[in-house]
């Protein structure tokens, strides 16, 4: 007679959690907790190209998302020159109201184009 075979109890592995802590009580990089989620392929194809344009891992750019800020994507190398450019005559400024004014624009531009928004 074929005997019935016992249902395992799932592991935290399987269920997609992690263990308390790693071998040896050590903590990776003080991140002990995870968060797992379920998307469809087609909905995780989206969030990867998403984050890739950001130059950013995919669970870097979920979590910057899930704690509100707006992630941006990586500028052409042409704003890269530009700002360079900028801070060379913010160098070569012969007053200091000018120096401040140029000073003044290139934090601008780096607000609006590479750090990320929040809200």
């Amino acid at each position: 007679m074929p005997q019935k075979s016992q249902s395992q109890p799932k592991s935290a592995d399987s269920l997609g959690a992690q263990p308390p802590n790693p071998p040896g009580g050590e903590m990776c990089m003080g991140k002990d907790v995870r968060i797992a989620v379920r998307v469809t392929a087609k909905e995780k194809e989206r969030i990867q190209a998403k984050a890739r344009k950001c130059g950013l891992s995919t669970t870097e750019y979920v979590k910057q998302r899930a704690l509100g800020y707006k992630p941006r994507t990586v500028p052409p190398d042409a704003l890269f020159a530009c700002l360079e450019k900028l801070g060379e005559l913010a160098d070569k400024a012969s007053s200091t109201e000018l120096n401040k004014e140029i000073y003044t624009v290139l934090k601008q531009i780096t607000a609006e184009f590479l750090l990320p928004g929040k809200g």
